[in-house]
């Protein structure tokens, strides 16, 4: 017996919400993996020559903040 079996992913991917309000405190940003545009906007974001996130465990934006706060003092 033979079955078609295919995956689905569950996943919902939404872009952050618009609007005119902006919070008051900088959001927890819970992304691990982040997008870019291509692979040479990778490769730019790690050699430095673009800003940018690629994987939590390299910086993240809430590890960036932090950082700057800690250095801040």
């Amino acid at each position: 017996m033979s079955e078609d079996v295919r995956c689905q992913s569950v996943v919902r991917r939404a872009p952050f919400p618009r609007s005119t309000t902006t919070p008051l405190v900088p959001p927890i940003v819970p992304s691990a993996v982040f997008v870019a545009g291509d692979a040479d906007q990778m490769n730019d974001i790690y050699e430095g020559r673009e800003q940018g996130f690629t994987y939590a465990r390299e910086g993240s934006p809430n590890a960036d903040l932090l950082a700057a706060k800690i250095a801040g003092l």
